[in-house]
């Protein structure tokens, strides 16, 4: 009976070795697995912040874009009337009652006209070298999704939680 029970210690203690060793294997790998998939996460979570932050800021410039076109189509607007009640006034002057209100209204045509293109001549510039910080931003963006940083990040996350871990 001693071989067998020896026989039976000697396989049981080999089983247990063998399942310590896998367990302790199944442990690293769902370890590598768990850094690798943070890794991925955050190196995923950072690119989608800065395309969100590029497709915002490409949101803005359009808006800026329009508000520049209406901008200038109220100033050519503004400048057709005035032009309008002028045509109107030269034809309307020799009519006393109706000459003197045509003369004020092309008066507020013309103050309407003169401060919508002074305000042109400021807003217009502004809302461009507004754009021009945007564009400077994005392009600030894109450099550094272009850079290493990404890997650097990724890296550090995998670190964090196997010191030992290196990512291809």
């Amino acid at each position: 009976i001693a071989p067998v029970a020896l026989l039976g210690v000697l396989i049981s203690s080999a089983v247990l070795v063998l399942m310590f060793n896998t367990g302790q294997r199944i442990t690293e790998k769902s370890q590598i697995t768990n850094a690798a998939d943070a890794a991925a996460y955050s190196g995923a979570v950072w690119t989608a912040r800065h395309l969100n932050f590029m497709a915002y800021t490409n949101r803005a410039m359009v808006a800026n874009h329009a508000a520049v076109g209406h901008f200038v189509s109220y100033v050519s607007w503004t400048r057709y009337v005035h032009d309008s009640i002028d045509y109107i006034d030269r034809v309307t002057q020799w009519i006393p009652v109706v000459g003197q209100y045509i003369d004020i209204a092309e008066q507020i045509a013309e103050q309407v006209r003169e401060l919508a293109e002074q305000s042109a001549q400021v807003a217009i510039p502004a809302i461009d070298l507004w754009n021009a910080n945007f564009r400077a931003a994005q392009v600030e963006a894109q450099a550094s999704l272009a850079l290493n940083n990404l890997d650097e990040l990724m890296q550090a996350t995998a670190q964090s939680h196997d010191p030992d871990i290196r990512l291809n």
